[in-house]
């Protein structure tokens, strides 16, 4: 759980970078939602045996699916950036 949440907040950090920087840090989104998919894939997959396992599953689950829907968000966003700056 600790590194989904660590990822998601890695995946927040990329929107207030310098907005001349968009185009270079697309990569680095894609790579969180790559590491971000197996995390979460992982997390729902294992054997959960008590009730807290299942909640911190839950859990992790939840911030894997939002740093992934962030990643995508700020890919399509820096893309049309990059479009509109002819970059």
């Amino acid at each position: 759980m600790f590194v989904c949440i660590v990822l998601f907040f890695f995946s927040l950090a990329l929107f207030p970078l310098a907005i001349t920087t968009y185009c270079s840090k697309r990569h680095v989104a894609a790579i969180l939602i790559g590491i971000q998919t197996a995390l979460g894939i992982w997390s729902f997959a294992k054997n959960k045996v008590s009730s807290n396992e299942r909640t911190l599953s839950f859990a992790s689950t939840f911030f894997a699916l939002f740093g992934i829907a962030l990643n995508f968000a700020f890919i399509i966003y820096a893309t049309r950036l990059c479009r509109g700056m002819n970059v």
